[in-house]
């Protein structure tokens, strides 16, 4: 399938520090980023197709036997079934979906019985592409009670970027909290490529995206993605909320709130998971006017979105994180 990409002319410029420390007894990783990006943004009004692929070049190394060590600290843990599972699953998703800082996140799903493979102790500013900016690196945990490991990340498309895509006409004034779609089906993806070590056995056991930003909220648990060694993809509708509508009569003005402010995906790992090795990258397909999104592949080598048209329409991802066995994590003091 041919790719399909956000075309972006980009200056980049990343400073990276990192330091070892340990908190309950896992190895966390602290990085700091610091970013500046120029971009040329693509034209919503002209519907330019764009065709250039945009992969940022940071990245986040951890050495993958980090991902045995916290299996073998916690293989005593019981292990919860049926509905206690799912009690236990709404809890976390909960806590993954907040607005918590990482610290405020990291306690919450540790009283959960929920721990980092490695953790980022240091805000920084994640990575930007076009208008989208992702929240930092997808971030692994494992969870000691279901004996899974979550795989989880964030980005964020403003309001004020998809202005030229929100709806100009409607044939009667909306009222405060009617929703508008923007175009079709977006899609919300976690990519895993560049694998190795053994995946007998490995499978995703359940996972979610979300667009939820104010009342326009929209979710799926619903894979369209097959391979899922490779990751997880799914459909998810962005729209805006009407608020403080005023009807003019011959026109209405009003402000809105857009969905796709807050994207979180979340991807559910089984244990087999610990004898793998790659890169994980969050990825975004964003379309408007009649373009939608019709198909998401994932490989080894990488994703592959197909849309309903070749114009309205573009793909950014995250900066990866770099799962690697035998490797020291990058340090400098």
């Amino acid at each position: 399938m041919r790719k399909k990409y956000l075309n972006v002319t980009k200056a980049l410029t990343v400073a990276i520090t990192g330091a070892l420390v340990v908190g309950s007894g896992i190895g966390f990783t602290k990085n700091q980023y610091e970013i500046t990006h120029a971009e040329n943004q693509p034209n919503n009004e002209s519907s330019e197709l764009c065709d250039v692929e945009d992969s940022l070049s940071g990245k986040l190394l951890v050495n993958s036997e980090r991902l045995t060590e916290v299996y073998e600290q916690y293989k005593d843990v019981p292990q919860v079934y049926g509905a206690e599972k799912e009690a236990l699953d709404k809890k976390v998703d909960d806590v993954l979906y907040s607005d918590m800082s990482y610290e405020d996140m990291k306690e919450a799903l540790e009283k959960l019985g929920v721990y980092y493979v490695y953790g980022e102790d240091v805000e920084y500013s994640g990575s930007s592409s076009g208008d989208i900016k992702f929240d930092g690196t997808p971030q692994i945990a494992y969870n000691s009670k279901s004996k899974e490991y979550l795989v989880s990340a964030k980005a964020s498309l403003p309001s004020d970027a998809i202005d030229d895509e929100k709806p100009f006409w409607k044939l009667f004034c909306p009222c405060d909290g009617d929703v508008a779609n923007i175009g079709g089906v977006d899609a919300i993806f976690l990519s895993i490529t560049n694998t190795s070590g053994a995946s007998a056995g490995l499978q995703v056991n359940s996972g979610s995206a979300s667009l939820s930003y104010g009342s326009a909220i929209k979710s799926s648990t619903n894979l369209i993605t097959d391979n899922d060694n490779y990751g997880a993809g799914y459909e998810v509708q962005d729209c805006i909320a009407y608020y403080n509508v005023k009807n003019r009569i011959i026109y209405f003005t009003y402000d809105y709130k857009y969905n796709a402010e807050k994207i979180t995906c979340v991807a559910r790992y089984n244990s087999m998971f610990r004898n793998y090795n790659g890169e994980i990258k969050l990825g975004y397909s964003h379309t408007w006017n009649n373009t939608e999104v019709s198909s998401v592949g994932l490989s080894r080598s990488g994703p592959s979105v197909n849309f309903s048209k070749a114009s309205n329409k573009w793909t950014a991802y995250s900066y990866s994180t770099y799962f690697t066995s035998g490797k020291k994590t990058t340090k400098k003091k």
